[in-house]
């Protein structure tokens, strides 16, 4: 099974209209997936379960769910929607703990989507005539409708528990790093990424060790380290801005984190691989 780098860049989201589709291998992303079909059927296998999305149905994609998808003929075109923590900010954990039984939604299932629906039609309005204000128009839809699943699969776990899977799945090894590689930039602590996880402290902590064999403090301050070696190498940013960027209160915090871990202070690291680079040594 294939797994996707993380979605990032500018925007941290996708939508474009599928055709002349045949297959997508077993694999998974962080990215959250939405697929609309436009014509045709998908047969969706969604984490080991098989699901047949029709005309005119969407089917929600959580994070990190392994899936594989097929077109059940050569006509069938669809919307594809992906967006990653950088597009919903600190909402994608909320967004992502989502896990319905039955992810494939339409109206006679889920009556919420008689307010989806209209978003995504506009989505594909958007594509097929794109406009200067089209990517306004298609970033607001998606949010809109990201905000709207959540308030949906809410209401039916609250009105029929049994359609709904517990939101909670068993923290993995991804999910810290995930977490680290968009957030290590922050002033965070133990006990405020146990709770955005979902955690208590002491079950975070305990998962932690056992995934990585280290603390998560020692994770995030190598994770710092690695970014703050690329700032040094790539940039002439001067320390204090360099300790800031990678989520450090102070400069002297700072170079005594890196020199415990690169063993010598950031000025002279920095120093020796760009005299490295220029062949004088």
């Amino acid at each position: 099974m294939i797994y996707q780098p993380l979605k990032t860049g500018g925007t941290g989201y996708s939508a474009g209209i599928i055709t002349k589709f045949s297959s997508c291998s077993l694999h998974r992303h962080v990215a959250i997936e939405l697929i609309y079909v436009i014509e045709g059927e998908l047969g969706i296998t969604l984490d080991g379960k098989s699901h047949t999305v029709c005309k005119g149905e969407l089917i929600f994609i959580g994070s990190r769910l392994s899936h594989a998808v097929i077109a059940h003929s050569e006509d069938t075109v669809f919307l594809l929607i992906e967006f990653g923590p950088t597009f919903t900010y600190n909402r994608f954990d909320r967004i992502s703990s989502l896990a319905p039984s039955k992810p494939v939604l339409n109206i006679d299932t889920y009556p919420q989507m008689e307010t989806i629906l209209p978003l995504i039609l506009e989505i594909i309005e958007e594509r097929r005539t794109p406009t200067e204000e089209s990517e306004m128009v298609v970033v607001g839809d998606i949010s809109k409708a990201a905000a709207y699943l959540c308030r949906t699969f809410a209401q039916k776990e609250n009105t029929d528990p049994k359609t709904v899977t517990p939101g909670k799945r068993r923290m993995s090894a991804e999910q810290v790093l995930d977490f680290i590689t968009y957030h290590f930039m922050e002033e965070l602590t133990v006990n405020e990424v146990a709770e955005r996880m979902g955690y208590s402290v002491c079950s975070f902590c305990r998962i932690v060790k056992k995934e990585f064999g280290k603390s998560f403090h020692v994770i995030l301050n190598e994770a710092r380290i690695k970014k703050a070696c690329s700032l040094l190498y790539d940039t002439n940013l001067p320390i204090y801005q360099i300790a800031h960027e990678v989520g450090f209160s102070d400069a002297k915090s700072f170079c005594r984190v890196f020199k415990s871990i690169k063993g010598c202070p950031p000025s002279a690291y920095a120093a020796r691989h760009k005299l490295s680079e220029n062949g004088k040594i």
